[in-house]
């Protein structure tokens, strides 16, 4: 784990800059809405032609969601943004008209964008409610987060969240006791 202090001002276009490269990353402290709608803004896409950004307010996740639902629902969002790569729009109907999206398929999914030079990154604020979604949802999603963006390269995140990285491993040891920390190859970024 490694821990960033910047400045608001600053951080929209380090963090956007990360994202673009593939670093994962947590944010806490005040104004990490902002940030990430900053960083969600159509402006800041322009800088990248192989990033496609969705933004996902963690606290509109019913309860009771599935996490195929999640999967489809991120997939929809992509599908609808505008500029995206022809490849990648045929990959994204393809997955969609999947009858289940297993880790299995959704890896090889985020795989085969990764070979197309791009990669979706997903937006996670209020992360903290992850943690309240059914426990098997939890542990399932944040699995497929960790081996997702840590073994395909076509999927970045960007958690904004109340607990630190330290917090959110101590929470999720709770769900699986015997796995490796789901938020060790994050990077924490505290706003000022």
């Amino acid at each position: 784990m490694t821990t960033l202090a910047v400045t608001n001002d600053l951080v929209s276009i380090q963090v956007f800059n990360q994202l673009n490269s593939g670093q994962s990353s947590l944010i806490i402290g005040k104004g990490k809405t902002s940030l990430l709608k900053q960083i969600a803004d159509r402006q800041l896409q322009a800088n990248s032609v192989h990033l496609t950004i969705i933004y996902i307010d963690c606290k509109t996740l019913p309860h009771k969601l599935s996490p195929e639902k999640f999967w489809r629902d991120v997939l929809k969002d992509v599908a609808k943004q505008e500029g995206l790569p022809e490849k990648i729009h045929a990959l994204i109907e393809k997955a969609l008209k999947e009858k289940e999206l297993d880790s299995f398929f959704l890896e090889d999914y985020f795989e085969d964008i990764a070979k197309d030079k791009h990669r979706i990154a997903l937006l996670l604020d209020h992360a903290d409610h992850l943690l309240r979604l059914e426990p098997e949802t939890t542990k399932t999603l944040l699995s497929q987060f960790r081996a997702f963006s840590s073994l395909t390269n076509g999927l970045v995140l960007l958690f904004a969240a109340q607990r630190t990285l330290t917090q959110f491993n101590e929470q999720t040891a709770l769900l699986n006791p015997h796995g490796s920390p789901y938020f060790n190859t994050y990077l924490e970024i505290h706003l000022d």
